[in-house]
């Protein structure tokens, strides 16, 4: 029996690697606060769906630009 390992992909570019460390600074003193009541973990939970969505939205705009695709941002 062969066994044949795959190489594994990348998670992220470096664009979205850069993309996604710049959201995390910005909101770095949620993401990092030790705090643990329930007050603290809600914070917590919009700021990575807020650092989530604007992930999407700015990997989709690399995707557009790199396609070549013309694209209105409003």
């Amino acid at each position: 029996m062969i066994n044949t390992k795959r190489d594994r992909q990348v998670n992220f570019s470096s664009c979205e690697e850069e993309i996604l460390v710049q959201l995390i600074l910005e909101n770095g003193h949620i993401v990092e606060n030790k705090e643990t009541d329930a007050d603290m973990w809600q914070k917590k939970k919009e700021v990575w769906e807020k650092i989530d969505k604007s992930l999407v939205v700015s990997t989709d705009i690399l995707l557009l630009s790199s396609s070549g695709k013309h694209f209105i941002i409003k």
